[in-house]
């Protein structure tokens, strides 16, 4: 019978690491497997123990508590404990974990790292459902208890990665199986062990159990042997997942799932920060003989930095994408990433893997996080915490801080060909996208230069491309003149100056193109090639084109200087033009630099010129909150808030914990009402009356007789409570000493006095002692021998 107890608690155990795994739609890499899963052996481990050794609930779940602080120190805090003792951070980290883990684990971008304290909520949630269904296996006659916290667990962790696309059936498979076997097993079990409401507990631990005569009874309230059951269970089982598996691949599966991350989505607001554009003249006027070094790159793998099939000639910044004909911002929404990033639209064209490890030096005000492109992976950022503006991939430190930081971020750069590019029609613009080419108010003269410039070339590309070699041919690069990008500065620069530097050309063509009909963005970064040689990087291989990240150039045969120390002078700013669903491609409308007088520094300020005359720059001097760092977005939905959330999670777990301590109460009177003998049952009546008087405050021990019991008692309580236990002490007596054993009408007998008296112990109290008594634990505190 053991053999067959072991037996359970080991599929109930591995049914819970089967729910562990869920979190592998949570996490990356295997780092996780580890800690949760001996997240979900321990705890079913101590309450294999507990069974085997009679302890009472409360001692199992006192002991489950202290062994999760324990291996949650050392599992996944270990860095917190130099010389294996815990420290202050340690309870920090602890405490973190268990309150802000849980909006951590929905805001972070999926697979998230199993970093400490996302793998603090997790090892909780795993080893509470754990601690629970090892419990229930023991103590429960309920044929569903033992797997409902293991359903819940596995529901948690379907919640928590819902944004990430359906993976493999083989974990729903096996959990399905590996759960209904439990359900198989348990139910047989107890009809095993206690056929007729035997109680099997006593099976286990009662030295005078007759294996022979239960054998006996066995037979004779059961035609077919449980154990015949399970055997004949398991085919029935395996063709059950076997159809199911079917069902599931035939079956087409719902692509709008509710996903809780849209509840907790974690904004970070940069509209206070400096708008990069307003400083790139004062940038670029810093000393032409030295520049300052805004950062380094360092690029990965084995191919030389020079290999122009890999050489990415700008890495960016910020990207502005609304125009309202005085000033470029962004509309752009961040939200707290991890090491994973979130993967932007599937492309047709071929991409090209970029690493670089960047260390940044003197990058100046902004929260901005160079990458090249699209990023897909960020590392090296512990220090810093990370958020990401999902639809353009820009990247930045959510605290404003960036100076200092070094981090490896790997990219996929598109290249697509000269045929596929040609082959693109014009993007179809949903209602979210439509501000992309909107040009509020745009003067008439503008418009016309547009048509001009674009002349009678058909297609996408062949317009824009004619664009771009207008501006860059027939105008003249100059930073003498006045900074601006508005309607007027632009006709200006148009019409009277012909001539300028990046944020003119860059917004000229971005603005035109708009005219157009044709979606653009402007892209604020740095260039990391040398600023006066061509930026692209000739035509690819079979067609390729360069205009993936550069304008058409044939420079096959050139070779690209490229920089590793990105300094002031090498800032910039292009357009971007949307083709087709989701590829963004720049242009290099800007011509060559050519080396020239330096305007004098203006401080990082500007004028703006406007159709009215010159109008000061609209951004605010520095201050508070205007000086680069990041404000986290303080929204006003309360019921979304950390403090508000970690409360609720501090409730929660008092009401789950004082739920269980009412449920294992509830269990064992059941227990001792449905005991193997009338005897038993006498006795089980007599136990919840001492705990009654337990719960009020009567300091009852084990050893004391009925009538000591009695005695003790009977000053404290109401005259009917008393009289009622009078009744009960023969009987109690009776079940102990006498050698006939106690009729069954005894039992129930005693069952009603225990019963009636569980209300009159109660009589003259205030109106909140009963609920006080309901969850006072001191009845299941040494409890399991009395």
């Amino acid at each position: 019978m053991r053999r067959l107890v072991l037996a359970e608690f080991t599929i109930v155990a591995f049914l819970y690491m089967l729910a562990s795994l869920g979190f592998q739609r949570v996490f990356s890499g295997p780092g996780f497997i580890t800690p949760l899963v001996g997240a979900t052996a321990l705890p079913m481990l101590i309450a294999a123990v507990g069974r085997f050794r009679r302890a009472s609930s409360a001692s199992t779940l006192l002991w489950s508590f202290f062994g999760f602080l324990l291996y949650t120190t050392y599992a996944a805090l270990a860095d917190t404990a130099p010389n294996l003792v815990p420290t202050l951070t340690t309870l920090r980290q602890l405490a973190r974990g268990l309150t802000s883990g849980w909006a951590e684990l929905l805001t972070v971008s999926l697979p998230a790292d199993p970093q400490p304290r996302l793998l603090v909520p997790a090892i909780a949630l795993t080893w509470c459902g754990a601690t629970l269904g090892g419990e229930f296996a023991h103590r429960s006659r309920s044929a569903v208890a033992p797997v409902i916290p293991a359903i819940v667990v596995y529901l948690m962790t379907l919640a928590l990665s819902a944004s990430r696309p359906s993976g493999s059936l083989t974990l729903p498979l096996v959990f399905t199986a590996t759960l209904l076997t439990v359900l198989l097993v348990h139910a047989n079990r107890w009809a095993l062990l206690a056929p007729a409401g035997l109680d099997g507990g006593d099976a286990l631990s009662d030295p005078d159990y007759d294996e022979d005569l239960a054998a006996t009874r066995r037979r004779l309230t059961t035609d077919t042997s449980p154990y015949r059951w399970i055997v004949l269970g398991v085919p029935v089982i395996a063709l059950a997942v076997a159809a199911a598996g079917l069902l599931a691949v035939r079956v087409p599966v719902r692509d709008s799932r509710f996903d809780p991350r849209t509840l907790r989505e974690q904004q970070v607001d940069v509209s206070r920060t400096v708008n990069p554009i307003d400083g790139l003249k004062a940038e670029l006027a810093l000393d032409p003989g030295e520049p300052p070094i805004r950062f380094t790159i360092e690029r990965g793998g084995s191919e030389p930095a020079s290999n122009a099939s890999t050489v990415v000639p700008r890495i960016r910044l910020a990207v502005l994408d609304q125009f309202d004909g005085a000033t470029w911002s962004s509309s752009g929404q961040f939200s707290r990433v991890d090491s994973e990033l979130p993967t932007g639209p599937e492309l047709d064209v071929a991409t090209v893997k970029v690493v670089q490890t960047i260390t940044l030096r003197s990058l100046g005000p902004g929260p901005w996080l160079p990458a090249a492109d699209r990023a897909v992976r960020i590392t090296g950022t512990s220090a810093a915490d990370i958020a990401m503006e999902p639809s353009t991939g820009v990247l930045i430190a959510s605290d404003g801080v960036v100076n200092g930081l070094r981090y490896t971020v790997e990219s996929q750069v598109p290249r697509p060909t000269t045929r596929q590019l040609a082959s693109i029609g014009p993007s179809d613009l949903s209602e979210g996208r439509s501000a992309l080419a909107d040009v509020p108010n745009m003067p008439a003269e503008l418009r016309q230069i547009a048509q001009e410039l674009a002349g009678d070339r058909q297609g996408p590309i062949a317009r824009l491309d004619a664009l771009e070699a207008a501006l860059r041919e027939g105008y003249g690069y100059s930073e003498q003149v006045p900074s601006g990008s508005s309607y007027g500065r632009l006709q200006q620069f148009l019409i009277e100056d012909r001539a300028g530097y990046a944020e003119q050309f860059a917004a000229a063509f971005a603005t035109l193109a708009r005219s157009l009909g044709y979606p653009t963005r402007l892209v604020y970064g740095y260039l990391t090639v040398e600023a006066e040689a061509p930026t692209g990087e000739g035509p690819l291989p079979e067609g390729a084109s360069a205009i993936g990240n550069g304008s058409e150039s044939n420079t096959t045969a050139q070779s690209v200087n490229v920089l590793s120390d990105i300094t002031s002078r090498q800032a910039h700013v292009w357009p971007e033009v949307l083709l087709g669903d989701a590829l963004w491609v720049p242009f290099e409308p800007t011509p060559p630099r050519v080396a020239g007088p330096l305007p004098p520094t203006q401080g990082g300020l500007s004028e703006r010129e406007s159709e009215g005359g010159v109008v000061a720059n609209d951004t605010p001097p520095a201050s508070e909150g205007s000086n680069g760092t990041v404000v986290p977005d303080r929204s006003d939905n309360f019921l979304l808030s950390t403090p508000f959330l970690a409360a609720l999670t501090v409730v929660l777990a008092i009401a789950m914990m004082l739920g269980s301590l009412v449920l294992i109460k509830r269990l064992r009177r059941r227990r001792r009402r449905n005991g193997p003998s009338a005897g038993h049952q006498v006795l089980g009546a007599w136990a919840e009356v001492t705990d009654r008087l337990l719960e009020v405050g009567v300091a009852v021990d084990r050893t004391m007789t009925a009538k000591e019991v009695l005695a003790l008692s009977a000053p404290l309580m109401a005259p009917r409570a008393t009289e009622r236990l009078t009744v009960m002490v023969p009987f109690v007596t009776n079940a102990l000493y006498s050698p006939d054993p106690p009729q069954p009408e005894w039992a129930e007998e005693m069952w009603d006095h225990a019963d009636a008296f569980h209300h009159e112990v109660l009589e003259g109290q205030q109106w909140y002692r009963g609920t006080v008594a309901l969850l006072n634990p001191r009845p299941l505190l040494g409890a399991g021998r009395r």
